[in-house]
């Protein structure tokens, strides 16, 4: 179980966003009522309710007061989440290399207890080597001063310790397309790193499945849907950035088997092609 420094602000302002929502129905008031109790308008209401917008404890304590929540402990709950929902996430001192839209899809992956992911490009971003990540960096920024890709490089990194937690580490289902490996990404010496790599944590991290999609085969076919991502927490699935171009399994049939193993590194079975999760992403992230 993830504690409340490991879920990070961005799941915490949707659990808050939850559970005000679900107060303001169950009592049949409109988003309207609502937002004039907090001198705000409505859309106001729906963002924070989807967890888009930052708390106010005033604003807080008033929806409670109009939501007719006068139990003192469940207030303090709620007044508590609102408090470490402020505490920034160690990737805002990155601000200068981090994008916007990747903030929200970082807060969502650091909470994340279950990570599904299909890369056609690069071997996906949780990882990758040192090496490798610097290399796939320079290709996309190739502009950007020394400094700045070392930062993009550091945060990088630092995404890949949710799988090195001691407590609660997220589980990731990775699945790679053929074409990624083959890919000379950083010159010999790096890939030979990068799949040494693979190999050793298919092979020693229980909480890690590692698969190939390979050129040729009955599976080969899946390849055409491109990038696929998903992570799953304890309360919510994230969707993450051009989920509008994706959807659950697409290109990609349904009714696969699992794996048995948890621990394989191995091309995709022969048989149904599977469901690795949805929404998109890129090992460039």
């Amino acid at each position: 179980m993830l504690d409340r420094m490991q879920t990070g602000p961005t799941a915490l302002r949707m659990q808050i966003g939850a559970r005000l929502r679900r107060l303001r129905e169950r009592n049949g008031i409109g988003c309207a009522e609502a937002g004039r109790a907090i001198r705000c308008s409505a859309s106001k209401i729906s963002r924070l309710e989807l967890g888009r917008h930052r708390f106010k404890e005033r604003d807080v304590l008033d929806l409670l007061d109009l939501y007719g929540v006068d139990d003192p402990a469940e207030r303090e709950s709620l007044v508590e989440l609102v408090r470490e929902a402020k505490r920034p996430g160690w990737w805002n001192s990155y601000g200068d290399v981090v994008p916007g839209w990747f903030e929200q899809f970082l807060g969502l992956e650091q909470s994340a207890t279950t990570i599904r992911n299909y890369e056609v490009q690069y071997v996906p971003g949780l990882l990758q080597t040192r090496e490798y990540a610097r290399a796939v960096i320079g290709l996309e920024h190739h502009d950007a001063h020394h400094d700045g890709l070392d930062r993009r490089l550091t945060v990088r990194m630092s995404r890949q310790a949710i799988l090195h937690r001691p407590v609660g580490a997220a589980t990731l289902w990775a699945i790679i397309d053929e074409a990624a490996l083959r890919r000379p990404i950083g010159g010999p010496a790096t890939m030979r790193g990068q799949l040494a790599h693979l190999i050793d944590v298919a092979e020693h991290m229980h909480n890690v499945n590692v698969q190939v999609l390979p050129f040729f085969g009955r599976a080969a076919h899946c390849a055409r849907a491109g990038r696929s991502r998903s992570c799953g927490s304890r309360s919510t699935t994230s969707t993450t950035r051009s989920t509008s171009n994706s959807s659950p399994g697409r290109g990609i049939p349904r009714g696969t088997r699992r794996p048995a193993t948890r621990r394989s590194w191995t091309c995709w079975p022969s048989g149904r092609p599977g469901r690795p999760g949805r929404s998109t992403s890129c090992g460039s992230c």
